[in-house]
């Protein structure tokens, strides 16, 4: 049983570090110098979640789908907003990627909260029952 019990929080421990790092580096694109290297980065960025995804696990659905929403961004941030709204709207594709990166962090922060409280209330209550 701990095995599967310390098994569970390696998993849980790498499914945070997914959201994270997706969030972290995709925040972190509009400072790259060029769409090419941002397209270099990207496909990193897909290999590391593919990685995650078969070997460690750590990929949720919900992952994958933030993941997914993240690279239409990028597509409509290089591809659709240019013609469209580029010079009216400048600064839209950042707004849209600061809001979606900020949605990953206060996921992540949110469960370790929840986790945090809930290793505080199970050993509360296992120290009052000893």
């Amino acid at each position: 049983y701990r095995c599967h019990h310390h098994h569970y929080h390696y998993r849980y421990y790498y499914h945070l570090y997914t959201w994270l790092s997706l969030s972290g580096v995709f925040c972190l694109l509009p400072l790259l110098p060029s769409p090419t290297t941002t397209t270099i980065v990207v496909l990193l960025l897909l290999a590391h979640h593919t990685y995650l995804y078969i070997w460690l696990g750590a990929a949720t659905t919900t992952t994958t789908i933030y993941f997914f929403l993240l690279l239409l961004l990028q597509l409509y941030t290089h591809v659709v907003h240019p013609p469209l709204l580029g010079a009216r709207l400048p600064f839209l594709p950042l707004l849209l990627q600061s809001l979606l990166c900020l949605v990953g962090v206060v996921v992540v922060w949110w469960k370790l909260l929840l986790l945090l409280l809930s290793s505080i209330t199970a050993s509360v209550g296992g120290s009052s029952s000893g």
